[in-house]
Formats: structure tokens, C-alpha cells, sequence
């Protein structure tokens, strides 16, 4: 007994991090007598552990795969001394027949659905055995030792010793999706029939293991849904394919459309709920086979789940795209038909308070329509300059919006919670409701003079939305970002160092319109970082200098125009005529705010340092442009930032007309509200920390990413809002078609170690990279060879502090602040 609680010890030690503490907890339990099968177990497992957390010392994926394929040798000489017999474990249990029956067809799904529940003999040995050989498995397969066949059967005996376990499911679906990503790059992928094969198994497996577990969801259904729109779209669209057909491919889509079948019916809508912006953008397909796939899931999430899947799907409705409206109007009376019919059969049942919530949801569904084209009329309404208040009883029905749950990204995100049938995620059961919209909506002074809405919940609180109309941007890529950083959110909560630091991303929801108009939760009680550092100045006494005015202008152009063949004087000249205006004073900001607990202002600052190195991990991995002190926000109680406006993706500030040429932004204010320590604090092990972390979850990050960039209805091409007033319409340049491979090559390679920001040459300039390259000392020359984690943050945090890239920034982007 005291063995097996130096056992638990050393599992909860190395869930936290602590592997030197494992390993000493399981020294004591190996003393006091605990069985060694579970002691092995509990080695490999901490032996695992250590080589991925040692591999984070290496730079590159080579190097890194090499580290944890050391540590994977290591831990299968633990597991397995001498190499285990799959028939002599299937003989043990009972189970040979299983494994006779699908000898060849390299299936066993087909055989444990013909056979159904099975009976096994030794169950108390049984689930052990199972652990034991799925993590060897894991093992062979990251140390390379062998791969095919026998490690498919290795999976598949997992599969037949625990038939409710995912874990084994999903990883047998991850090694058919290595098999078939390692052979797409070879071969044609219409015609080649064993590439066909592994990606209809890998989706099999994806899907039954969603069916038991939603632990691992956040990558396993994108990576499911998005191999199903893949091959759906392939070879020619003529008649529905068949599972008899002669085609391999057309076997393989038949085959998927009857996966995504039974996923629909057996996965809780709520994981469903997790790729809704996946599926919405494949909602007007021109392939039948997909559109009547996507249509029949979208109506059971709005189906189960129509309080929150009106505020992501009703936008499909209000489409200026006559095809996706049409499609969003067949959507929603096929889901409105499903609830009444669910209301009569609440009525047979006698279950009057079910029958009255399907009406009441189906009448919803109704007014759904006209609530978002009232918004997107206010959205879109233009008053003159001098108006502050518009009257929202002109434009909106608030009558129409009583009842309707709240739009906060806390209600509209599912979360997992533990109930009957295990750990699924579902939404909040009290989740608050609309009971009032304030008439007096007040108009901001921004070029789309966007509306700030005001309306009183359910539980009494005010919550504020902020209704716009974006022609130059567009807001489903607000909304892709935040359910990026939700499931990087996720992935931090997870590892036990961030976990103790509270690294996280403040996110909030976006609800899309239409293509141009969204509304957006408005963060309360923020500061723009650019308000902060003025209010500085006015703490010391000071009048902060207009970055506009000639005095600062005129030196920071001529520095830019005079040197632009020499980036040493133009930083030289920066240094003394523009950045010598602005005293570094922000930390003053931070002492007056939260004089009156000296507890406080650390804590503050704390989360300031903190917040800004996630933000700025994650904002380099996605080439997040347009950081300027007005999309920076300052929490005016927790001190913590959060960004907003992410129409800048994926390095298109490269391409504007002056590029913004730094990771991210980490100017001399910030860097002076730190502390003295400055970028050598809190600062960096909370960027190490971040990074690591996205590093170490670039399958899962991928696997999200690349359905978004997929998207066809969203304009990633496009750079967004950044500096388009300098030059007139008819000159803005358009970036080329988005290359989603391309980008997501780019954004694997950071998350690998190497530094590949782009060095576009200052306006004017005749010299080579390697000459600019040169001149600025290196700085900023893209790498061929990855870092390690410390290297990748100190090269990161080199070019952000850099004046000679400072010195080459827009002026609007205020690189002096």
C-alpha cells in the first residue's frame, strides 16, 4: 500500500514538472515493495517525459526528434527487456480469435462491430497490460525502431484489450496520418490506392476515438474533418461515390461520407461545436457530397445546441454571398423542421418543459435573421463626424433580442466537465440571457465609426458589444485568431510551469455578420497602451510628444530617406533626434495606478511582463502584424494586455509599403515598465515558457491552423488595415493568393527553432540582403539552422530591441513608445 502511494506521488510529480521528484518517489515505492510491471511503467513514462523536456534544449525538429527518440529507446528497454508477443498476450486474454479474424485487412474495427461486446478473460490484468503495451507501442514508433505492419498490429491487439479506451483509437489514427502524410508528397493523390487506404483508416480511427473521449479533440477532429474535405474535393464531381465503385478514390470518399455519418450520430454536438468555423466555410460547396455532409452536422449542432450556434451560423443567412444564403436559409428551416418534430415527440412523451424549450428555440431560429440584418443596418450606418449617439430603436428590434443568450466568449465556448458518461465538454448550464439593450448607443471616432452597444444580462451585470463594419478588414479573422489562442490557452493550462505562472492569452468573442460587419465583446475596463504611456508622461510632468508633428516626423523620415543604404547612421540618427524625445516612463503609469498596495503594483507588473512575452510567442508564430500602441490594451486592474485587431496575419506586414521587420513589439517604454531586470526577468522565462510550450504542441497548433488557412471565404491574402490611408485605392497593393502549404511550412519552421522573418530592403535601397545584412551587424538575416528554445527567445528578443530595426518601422507604429 505505501509502494502504490510513492506511485501516485511520482505520477502527480510528473504531471507538475517535477521529474527529479518522480523519480525519487519512485525509488522510495521500487524500496517498499510495489509490483515492477507498474514500477516500469511509471519509469518509461518519466523517462519519456524527461527526453521531451530535454529535447527542448535542441534547435530544429531533426534534433529534436533525435533527443526524443533517445529517451523513447530508453523507456521501451524499460517497458520491454525482451520484445513482447502479440499472439501470446491475445492468447493470454482470450482474444486470439480477434486478431485471426482480421489477419490481413489491417482493420479491426469491422471485426469487434461484427463480434460486439466482447468478454475477456484476467479483466483485472487486462487494462495494465494494455497501458503497458500502447506505451511501448508509442515507444517503437518515436524511436524509430521499426514501423508497418507490426506496429499497426501492436495498436490494433490496444484496440482489442480495451475497446473503450480513445487513447489507443487515436493513436493508431496519428500513425495512419504519419503513414499517409509521409506518402501524399510522392505519389498522385487521386490515384494512388495504399495512400487511400491509410487516409481512410486514419479517419476511422480519428473518429472512434472521438466517440469515447474528447480529451484529445482540439487536434484530432480539424485533422479529421479537414482529410475529409481534402480527398471529398478530388477527381471528378458526377454521381455520389459508392463503396463498390472500381475507383479507389471514389471508394475512399464513399467510405469518409459514411464516417462522418455515424461521427455525427455518436459524437456529443458539442465537440462538433469546436470546427463550426470549418465547417461553415465548406457550407456552400459546389460538391454535393460535402454540402450535404457540412448541412446535416451544422443543423444537429443548431439542433442541441441553438442558443449559442445561432451567434456563429446564422451569418450564413445574412450572407452577401447568394449561394451561401441560400445554403444558410436550407440550413435553418432544416433545423427548425428537426425541433418541432422534437417538440411533438416532447409532447407524446409528456414532458411539457422539453416541448416548450423546442418551441421556444424554434421561434429563435425564426427572428435570428432579422435581429443580424438589423445589426448589420447599424453596423453599416455612417453619421456625420460631429454625432456621438445614434438611437438603436432605429436600426434594431431590442424586443427581438430579450431572451437570447449573451454573446461572451465564457457562453460560447464549451468547456470539459465531468458527468455520467465521463468527461465531455458542454456549455454553461446558467449561462446569462439578454433583458435589456440600452437605447443610447454611443459612436466612436474611428474611421467606421463603430457603435458601443450597452445591455444589462440576466444576472445583473452590464456587458458592452462593439457592432462595426470592416471594408478594408475582415473580422472572421478576429474570430479564427481567438479560437487559435483558446486552444493555446489550453495548452498552457496543461503544463505545469505555465500553469504556476498564469500564462494565458485574454480572449473574447466575435460574432460574424456578414462578410464585412461583426460584433465584438468589448473588453471592459482597458486602456490603449498608447493612453498609458501618455498618462505617464503626465505623472512626471511631461507632455508626451505627437508623434505626427513635425518636430518628431520630420527627423524620423529624413533619418529614413537620407540613410536608407546605411541602416548604422539611420539608427544613429533615430537615436539622436527622435528617440531621445521620449524619455522611457511607463513603469511611473504602474506606481501611481497601484500605489496603495505595494502587493499590487508587483503583481501588476508581473502580469504585464507576463502577458506581453504569450502575446508576443504567439503573435511571432502567426506573423502578427499591426502592433501598434492602439491594438495593444492594458487591463486597468490586473495590469495584464490583450491585443485586438488581427487583420495583419501571417507576415503580410512584410509586405506593406514600410514593413514592419520585428517579431513583435517590445519598444523602450515596455521594456522600462518591466523593471530594472528589463527583458532579463520574468520576462524571458515567461517567453521561454510560451514558447516551449508551442513548440512542443506543434502537431496540435498545425493541425488547427491549417483548416483556417484553408478557408477559401476569408482573405488572408489580404494585409489588412495596416498604413492604407498612405496611398490611394487605386494603388493599394493586393498580396498574391494565400499559399496555406506555404504558410504553414513558415509557421512549422518557427515552431522548429529558426528565425525566417523576412528582410525586405528599405524603399529606395540598391543593396543585397547579405550587404543590408551586413551593415546592421547580422541582426536581421533569416536563419537556416533552428535555436533551441533560450536561443530562439534571445534571437526574438534581439530583433524586437533592435534600433536598427526600429529606426525602419512606420511612423504610426510608434516604434520610440
Amino acid at each position: 500500500r505505501a509502494g502504490a502511494v510513492c506511485r501516485e506521488a511520482a505520477t502527480l510529480a510528473r504531471k507538475a514538472g517535477r521529474l527529479t521528484v518522480a523519480r525519487g518517489d519512485l525509488r522510495d515505492a521500487a524500496r517498499l515493495g510495489i509490483d515492477s510491471e507498474a514500477l516500469s511503467l511509471a519509469e518509461a513514462k518519466v523517462a519519456r517525459a524527461a527526453g521531451q523536456r530535454g529535447a527542448s534544449r535542441f534547435g530544429g525538429h531533426v534534433q529534436r526528434s533525435d533527443a526524443i527518440a533517445t529517451a523513447a529507446n530508453k523507456a521501451y528497454a524499460l517497458l520491454e527487456p525482451v520484445e513482447a508477443n502479440c499472439h501470446v498476450i491475445a492468447r493470454r486474454f482470450g482474444i486470439q480469435r480477434v486478431l485471426d479474424d482480421c489477419h490481413g485487412s489491417m482493420n479491426i474495427l469491422d471485426v469487434l462491430d461484427r463480434n460486439g461486446p466482447m468478454r475477456f478473460d484476467n479483466s483485472d490484468e487486462r487494462i495494465p497490460a494494455a497501458k503497458r503495451l500502447l506505451q511501448a507501442t508509442d515507444c517503437v514508433v518515436d524511436a524509430r525502431l521499426r514501423h508497418g505492419e507490426e506496429v499497426i498490429r501492436r495498436y490494433e491487439l490496444c484496440v482489442a484489450l480495451r475497446p473503450d479506451w480513445a487513447r489507443a483509437y487515436l493513436s493508431l489514427a496519428r500513425y495512419f496520418d504519419l503513414l499517409a502524410t509521409a506518402r501524399e508528397s510522392d505519389v498522385n493523390k487521386e490515384t494512388d490506392e495504399v495512400l487511400h487506404l491509410y487516409a481512410r483508416r486514419a479517419m476511422q480511427w480519428y473518429a472512434r476515438g472521438l466517440e469515447h473521449s474528447a480529451k484529445h479533440a482540439q487536434a484530432a477532429l480539424p485533422r479529421l474533418v479537414t482529410t475529409w474535405f481534402a480527398y471529398a474535393a478530388l477527381g471528378p464531381d458526377e454521381t455520389l461515390p459508392s463503396t463498390n465503385d472500381p475507383n479507389s478514390l471514389r471508394r475512399l470518399q464513399a467510405h469518409a461520407d459514411k464516417i462522418i455519418r455515424r461521427a455525427a450520430k455518436h459524437v456529443p454536438a458539442a465537440v462538433w461545436y469546436g470546427v463550426m468555423a470549418q465547417l461553415i466555410s465548406h457550407a456552400a460547396h459546389t460538391r454535393k457530397q460535402i454540402n450535404t455532409g457540412v448541412t446535416q452536422l451544422l443543423a444537429r449542432i443548431i439542433q442541441v445546441h441553438p442558443d449559442q450556434a445561432l451567434w456563429t451560423i446564422t451569418y450564413l443567412a445574412t450572407s452577401t454571398n447568394d449561394n451561401r444564403k441560400r445554403t444558410g436559409e436550407s440550413l435553418f428551416e432544416l433545423a427548425t423542421t428537426r425541433l418541432r418534430k422534437s417538440a411533438k415527440q416532447a409532447q407524446r412523451d409528456n414532458q411539457p418543459a422539453q416541448k416548450r424549450d423546442y418551441e421556444q428555440s424554434a421561434r429563435t431560429l425564426q427572428t435570428a435573421r432579422e435581429v443580424f440584418t438589423q445589426f448589420v443596418r447599424l453596423a453599416r450606418n455612417m453619421p456625420v463626424e460631429s454625432r456621438r449617439e445614434v438611437r438603436l430603436s432605429k436600426f434594431v428590434t431590442a424586443e427581438q433580442c430579450q431572451g437570447l443568450l449573451v454573446p461572451a466568449r465564457v457562453a460560447l465556448t464549451p468547456m470539459p466537465r465531468m458527468s455520467s458518461k465521463g468527461r465531455w465538454p458542454t456549455f454553461p448550464d446558467r449561462a446569462p440571457r439578454i433583458s435589456r439593450l440600452s437605447d443610447d448607443v454611443e459612436v466612436l471616432r474611428s474611421k467606421a465609426r463603430p457603435k458601443k452597444i450597452a445591455l444589462d444580462a440576466s444576472d445583473g451585470t452590464r456587458m458592452r458589444l462593439l457592432c462595426k463594419c470592416e471594408k478594408a478588414g475582415d473580422l472572421r479573422k478576429d474570430a479564427r485568431v481567438q479560437d487559435f489562442n483558446g486552444v493555446v490557452n489550453r495548452l498552457l493550462d496543461r503544463d505545469a510551469a505555465s500553469r504556476r505562472r498564469g500564462l494565458r492569452l485574454r480572449t473574447f468573442a466575435v460574432v460574424i455578420l456578414d462578410e464585412e460587419c461583426g460584433l465584438l465583446e468589448w473588453v471592459p475596463r482597458t486602456r490603449k497602451l498608447k493612453q498609458v504611456v501618455d498618462a505617464a508622461y503626465r505623472i512626471v510632468g511631461k507632455k508626451m510628444p505627437v508623434f505626427h508633428s513635425e518636430k518628431v516626423s520630420g527627423p524620423f523620415k529624413r533619418a529614413q530617406q537620407q540613410h536608407r543604404n546605411d541602416c548604422v547612421a539611420m539608427a544613429k540618427a533615430y537615436r539622436q533626434n527622435v528617440l531621445s524625445l521620449y524619455e522611457p516612463c511607463t513603469s511611473r503609469w504602474f506606481v501611481s495606478r497601484f500605489a496603495s498596495d505595494p502587493a499590487q503594483w508587483l503583481s501588476a507588473r508581473g502580469a504585464f511582463m507576463k502577458s506581453c512575452a504569450t502575446w508576443g510567442a504567439v503573435g511571432h508564430c502567426l506573423g502578427l502584424g499591426d502592433r501598434h500602441g492602439e491594438n495593444i490594451l492594458v487591463d486597468m486592474d490586473s495590469g495584464g494586455c490583450v491585443h485586438v485587431d488581427f487583420d495583419c496575419l501571417f507576415d503580410k506586414g512584410c509586405a506593406l509599403k514600410e514593413p514592419e521587420i520585428v517579431p513583435f513589439r517590445l519598444t523602450p517604454h515596455m521594456v522600462e515598465a518591466f523593471g530594472t531586470a528589463g527583458v532579463d526577468g520574468a520576462f524571458r522565462t515567461s517567453l521561454q515558457l510560451t514558447l516551449g510550450c508551442l513548440r512542443d504542441h506543434k502537431e496540435t497548433l498545425l493541425h488547427v491552423l491549417e483548416p483556417f488557412l484553408r478557408d477559401t471565404t476569408v482573405a488572408w491574402e489580404r494585409p489588412g488595415k495596416a498604413q492604407i490611408d498612405d496611398e490611394p485605392p487605386t494603388k493599394r497593393r493586393r498580396g498574391e493568393k494565400q499559399d496555406a502549404a506555404a504558410t504553414l511550412r513558415v509557421v512549422s519552421r518557427r515552431l522548429d527553432g529558426i528565425y525566417n522573418l523576412p528582410v525586405p530592403p528599405p524603399p529606395g535601397s540598391t543593396q543585397s540582403r547579405d550587404a543590408r545584412a551586413a551593415a546592421r551587424g547580422g541582426c536581421s538575416a533569416p536563419d537556416e539552422l533552428p535555436l533551441s528554445v533560450p536561443g530562439q527567445v534571445e534571437r526574438l528578443i534581439k530583433e524586437s530591441t533592435s534600433d536598427l530595426n526600429l529606426c525602419r518601422m512606420y511612423l504610426g507604429w510608434t516604434p520610440f513608445l
